[in-house]
């Protein structure tokens, strides 16, 4: 898939795998057919990096995050820019949708998540907390809970209907890069600077397992859709 001038910087499936969304230091997000690799459509609205997109599970909309500091809605039926959502005031790095698509959640540079109203583009909530810069989001798969994950340290829970802050997990020695929910919502599993991955309990905060053997720092993980293996 050739098209972007500039490092991509993230990447993204359609809900029903026919698609792939891209994201560049171009400044421009770009949609493609997966079957073919064809480029359907170039989307140049950010005036800075691309650092985050992501699909609505409902596969009507993508939103993109920048270092221009704001988030883009793009309607993928007619291929057009929509909301510019406005508020935070620093890097965007992250953004997840709600299960339902109705929402979604952005962390920054400027160390808060700010939820957002799908229809209309609104700022719903802003969360602060962490004490760095937020670097991954994931809205946990029953829409009742957000988990981020910061520069601090640390990873945190938060309520995903009143925004409210949950139970804050350590065990991290170090930045904190990425986090993802168990298919049943019940446990968080974290990579990061101290090159391992941990799994923790949402609810109770406590450590269940660290899994060492990485050589550097860990930048992603996924749960396997049956919550039986891990990704890092």
């Amino acid at each position: 898939l050739q098209g972007h001038t500039g490092l991509v910087i993230c990447v993204a499936w359609s809900p029903d795998g026919s698609k792939v969304v891209s994201g560049s230091k171009d400044k421009t997000v770009r949609v493609w057919e997966a079957k073919d690799g064809d480029a359907g459509s170039e989307l140049q609205e950010h005036e800075e990096i691309v650092t985050c997109v992501a699909w609505s599970p409902d596969g009507s909309l993508i939103v993109s995050g920048s270092k221009d500091k704001t988030m883009r809605l793009w309607d993928t039926r007619i291929r057009a820019a929509g909301h510019v959502l406005q508020g935070h005031e620093d890097f965007v790095n992250c953004v997840a949708w709600s299960p339902d698509s109705s929402r979604m959640v952005s962390g920054s540079r400027d160390k808060t998540l700010r939820l957002w109203h799908a229809q209309t583009g609104q700022e719903g909530t802003k969360l602060p907390g962490h004490k760095g810069p937020v670097n991954n989001v994931a809205w946990s798969h029953d829409g009742k809970q957000i988990a981020s994950c910061s520069l601090d340290g640390t990873v945190r829970i938060w309520d995903a209907h009143t925004g409210s802050p949950g139970p804050v997990l350590h065990g991290h020695v170090g930045e904190v890069s990425c986090v993802a929910w168990t298919p049943d919502s019940n446990q968080i599993v974290s990579g990061g600077k101290d090159k391992t991955v941990r799994v923790q309990d949402a609810t109770t905060s406590l450590q269940d397992t660290e899994v060492q053997g990485h050589t550097d720092v860990v930048h992603s993980v996924a749960w396997s859709l049956d919550g039986k293996q891990i990704a890092s």
